[in-house]
């Protein structure tokens, strides 16, 4: 029953983090790592799977092994979370939820351009 679990959150991390892709609020990363941890702990046939894949694989292995983002993925991804924060700071109408959007996009960018880099091989 616990690997059964694991799964499914694995599946339900991975869609959303597939959802993620074309929703740029949404990010994409943080579900594809839980969703990694969850298939680890509940399908090795899966964990492999996703491991092996040829978008996700390497990011995740450079992660796990490194804690490292190369910088491709880290340009790209503080473009997103630019681009998704001013989109949604012009949507909102109180002045303290567009300072609280641009406080977490600020935070997330440093966080993500902190990370050591390595060179997509």
């Amino acid at each position: 029953m616990r690997k059964f679990f694991f799964v499914c959150c694995g599946h339900l991390l991975l869609a959303t983090g597939a959802i993620g892709i074309f929703l740029p609020v949404l990010p994409t990363t943080p579900f594809v790592l839980l969703a990694c941890g969850c298939y680890a702990r509940g399908s090795e046939r899966f964990h492999a799977m996703l491991l092996g894949g040829k978008w996700f694989g390497p990011l995740i292995k450079d992660w796990h092994e490194h804690k490292a983002i190369p910088v491709r993925a880290k340009a790209l991804a503080v473009i997103m979370v630019a681009a998704s924060i001013t989109w949604a700071i012009f949507l909102a109408s109180v002045v303290v939820v567009k300072i609280g959007l641009a406080a977490v996009g600020t935070a997330v960018s440093v966080y993500i351009l902190t990370r050591p880099s390595r060179r997509k091989t």
